[in-house]
């Protein structure tokens, strides 16, 4: 039985009971444990083997505190434990130092039952960047799993995995060179002005699963909340990608601005005006404006695919279009860039958001080093030493 993320986060006990009760078994995408595992050997390795294993299948769900009988929940007596969020955090750091690469996505969801002990779930997505390899105290192997659980990996199923990896590499590049260069020849939903651009992509990993589509219907009659980059919504309508708003320019005939809100749970969105108007006395914006002004638009944009219960982690990339010769102003007198971009087209580095509770200012930070690396500077200058946001 596979269970999405959104109904692990509402999980009720009536639902939990249910498990027993319909006599739910065990199979590829669920297990149940009567006990966590504690700081032997043997239950860490075990326990490392069962999360990597899932990941390197189609994802799934462990409940801890489930006495299971050939694979059937006979007993949801819970876990007799005083703190579940110290657990929660010894089990993420096994995981942190014992898996390589790192699993993304891992959510652990402290359940309380009516007779005060907890379970403790652990959501296990399918990951994008597989094969996870278990390298413990010596013990190094790759596990995946099958209808009757899990296995150790044999090297076709390793270089298997391994080309899929390659491939979503190759495939989340190509999406994005061939987006940004349908925008530069202007064939994209609506006709946008002739100006410097902000583009930015938003893309969840799981868009790139097969079959998976949102449904969009709840912007019917509610889609503020959907306004383009730096923009307003002037005009929505749904099309064969997706749903899109944008703003248009006086006479109606070509856009300022516009969002895309992809099936897939991929967001576009261009600006095609707030660079032009910085730079109404010189080819110049104020960078201070900008990094604040992103921000925030980045966390509306993230707020809106949280609503839609999609899942990270999620890829940012931002680009600038007809950037050439553009300067940076900055309300630091010491600031002032001495040198004006020398490209055309600035293709910033993706970063990757692994939660939602993550601070976009901190992660965003390749993304500004290289912006500012563009104008002359060795990085961003709104970081301490230390990596800390200090633009107020």
């Amino acid at each position: 039985m596979l269970f999405t993320l959104n109904e692990i986060k509402n999980l009720t006990e009536n639902r939990v009971n249910s498990l027993k009760e319909n006599q739910i078994a065990e199979d590829k995408h669920l297990e149940y444990k009567l006990t966590l595992p504690s700081e032997k050997y043997d239950d860490k390795k075990e326990f490392l083997a069962d999360v990597s294993s899932f990941a390197n299948a189609d994802g799934g769900v462990i409940f801890y505190g489930i006495k299971a009988k050939d694979g059937i929940p006979i007993d949801i007596r819970g876990l007799d434990i005083v703190n579940a969020d110290k657990e929660i955090l010894r089990l993420e750091n096994i995981l942190r130092t014992s898996i390589e690469p790192r699993i993304f996505g891992i959510y652990f969801h402290p359940f309380k039952l009516s007779n005060n002990n907890f379970l403790i779930i652990i959501y296990i997505p399918k990951s994008f960047n597989p094969p996870h390899v278990v390298n413990f105290q010596g013990h190094w192997r790759f596990y995946t799993r099958h209808s009757n659980g899990k296995h150790q990996m044999d090297l076709s199923e390793v270089k298997t995995s391994l080309n899929l990896s390659e491939n979503l590499g190759e495939r989340i590049k190509n999406f994005r060179l061939e987006r940004i260069s349908r925008i530069i020849s202007n064939d994209v939903n609506v006709p946008l002005i002739d100006s410097p651009k902000i583009v930015i992509h938003l893309l969840p990993l799981a868009s790139f699963d097969k079959g998976h589509r949102l449904d969009l219907s709840v912007y019917l009659n509610n889609y503020q909340n959907l306004r383009p980059l730096f923009g307003s919504t002037s005009f929505q309508r749904f099309n064969l990608d997706g749903f899109l708003t944008y703003s248009t320019t006086s006479d109606y005939k070509t856009a300022e601005a516009y969002l895309l809100l992809f099936y897939s749970g991929i967001i576009e969105s261009i600006n095609a005006i707030t660079l032009t108007l910085y730079g109404q006395s010189r080819k110049s914006f104020q960078i201070e404006a900008f990094a604040k002004g992103i921000i925030n638009e980045l966390y509306r944009f993230l707020d809106e695919l949280k609503n839609l219960n999609v899942n990270c982690p999620i890829i940012l990339m931002i680009t600038f279009l007809s950037i050439k010769d553009y300067w940076m102003d900055s309300s630091n007198p010491y600031l002032h860039a001495d040198n004006s971009v020398d490209r055309d087209i600035l293709l910033l580095p993706e970063v990757i958001i692994n939660d939602y509770s993550e601070r976009v200012e901190l992660l965003i930070k390749p993304i500004f080093d290289s912006l500012w690396q563009a104008f002359g500077f060795s990085k961003c200058r709104h970081y301490n030493d230390k990596g800390e946001w200090v633009l107020k």
